[in-house]
């Protein structure tokens, strides 16, 4: 069986609306340019509400990556996405890679009151397996030819912090570009501290979430492997 992760995933939410300047845009793209990201700004039409009604605004969104598109920063009105998609990279290098982006954001004086990482696993099972494995899972003896199985499970992270760990399997029935991919399956891996978190915790756990978190993904990920590497 091969096992590859397709991508690492990284969110900062953050207190109250982020509204773009040029002076701000120019702080962001000034400090993300140390990282080699390459800026792309866009404008839109988003909408607000005033005592007069819904009215139109003007949106400015930023978006920050590497040139080959393996890193990509994204802003939203209240959220930083981090992506990485670099098939050789790891853990230790994307972790170093948030920090360093939180410390940006920090410095803009952004308040975070929740964080996320995630991954996005795709497991190439020997030929056959993939439509064994909805009974291997539950114990079922329905054959579906494309589901989804998702589960949440409800930790503390240092005894204080409730975290979501998401994680959601699924398989598709389909072929691409000559390829049957009906012997992929694709976990997806989510864990997310909830809304509500005071702002105060989430800023005691900036340097150790991540490498801790991590920890867990990975063990999630070597679950599932073991699952399937005695099925095969």
């Amino acid at each position: 069986m091969n096992t590859q992760i397709v991508n690492r995933r990284a969110t900062f939410f953050f207190v109250g609306q982020l509204n773009f300047n040029e002076s701000i845009l120019s702080k962001y793209i000034s400090e993300f340019s140390q990282l080699n990201l390459l800026p792309s700004v866009n404008k839109g039409l988003g909408i607000k509400i005033t005592p007069n009604g819904i009215e139109p605004e003007e949106v400015i969104s930023l978006d920050l990556k590497k040139m080959d598109e393996t890193l990509k920063v994204s802003f939203g009105p209240n959220r930083v996405d981090i992506v990485s998609t670099k098939v050789d990279d790891c853990w230790e290098s994307f972790n170093a890679t948030i920090l360093r982006i939180s410390l940006i954001l920090r410095n803009e004086r952004l308040v975070f009151n929740r964080l996320a990482l995630c991954a996005n696993v795709s497991f190439s099972l020997d030929p056959g397996v993939g439509e064994q494995a909805y009974r291997i899972l539950t114990n079922n003896d329905d054959h579906p030819v494309e589901w989804q199985i998702r589960k949440v499970i409800r930790t503390k992270f240092n005894d204080s912090i409730l975290v979501n760990n998401v994680y959601t399997l699924s398989r598709n029935a389909v072929v691409v570009n000559d390829t049957d991919l009906s012997d992929k399956l694709i976990l997806d891996l989510d864990f997310n501290t909830l809304s509500g978190t005071s702002v105060e915790l989430i800023e005691a756990i900036q340097n150790s979430y991540w490498e801790s978190t991590s920890a867990m993904i990975d063990d999630g990920i070597k679950h599932y492997i073991s699952i399937f590497e005695n099925k095969e």
